[in-house]
């Protein structure tokens, strides 16, 4: 079906391996067994999370959204396109790319998570680490922990989590664009601001 597999990450939840499928570049995504779970309850969380993912990148696909191509589904494994490139983590600590690239990546990443939004797909891990750039061009990726929803609290915890990756001037960029590009983003940064208000409330009472 495929060439052989060449492991280059594994998470939590899977292993990401690369590989050829119809001489194209790509990467395997499978699901792991988690031994400390009932056998036919992993099983079961095991297939509907690899359909979940699987249904969520190809709807994103399908808005004009820059994601990886779902090539086939497995029941536990997802074939899809690479994406070369270099995330946005790595790249932030390059000089000569902050100098020159940083602030369109950012404006284009900010775009590309109003899209995600306005067809209510909520990210789930919304970071640096999880942007892809290659020749200028900004890609989304892993959607492990991604679902369908309308929630304007889910939206926000996506802000929240780029929010604290980004310096204060970095993110003015990002917001500015976001706020001009997602739908309901007055009221998804107001529930930013709640939330983070009920940090500090926490933080203050522990």
């Amino acid at each position: 079906m495929y060439g052989s597999l060449t492991k280059i990450d594994e998470g939590a939840e899977s292993v990401i391996y690369k590989t050829k499928f119809i001489n194209i570049n790509c990467i395997v995504k499978e699901r792991i067994v988690k031994d400390y779970r009932n056998k036919e309850l992993d099983e079961k969380l095991r297939k509907e999370r690899t359909a979940n993912e699987a249904r969520i990148i190809t709807l994103a696909s399908f808005n004009n959204v820059n994601v990886p191509f779902v090539l086939l589904v497995g029941k536990y494994s997802i074939i899809m396109s690479r994406i070369e490139g270099t995330n946005l983590n790595t790249l932030m600590n390059n000089s000569y790319f902050i100098n020159s690239h940083l602030k369109s990546i950012i404006k284009e990443s900010a775009k590309q998570l109003s899209m995600l939004h306005n067809i209510n797909i909520v990210h789930g891990d919304f970071t640096p680490a999880n942007i892809m750039v290659y020749k200028s061009k900004t890609y989304i990726i892993d959607f492990g922990l991604s679902k369908i929803i309308n929630s304007i609290e889910d939206k926000a915890i996506d802000l929240l989590l780029i929010k604290r990756s980004l310096n204060k001037n970095i993110y003015t960029l990002f917001i500015d664009v976001y706020k001009k590009e997602a739908i309901d983003s007055e009221k998804i940064i107001d529930r930013l601001e709640e939330i983070e208000k009920r940090g500090r409330y926490q933080n203050h009472n522990i």
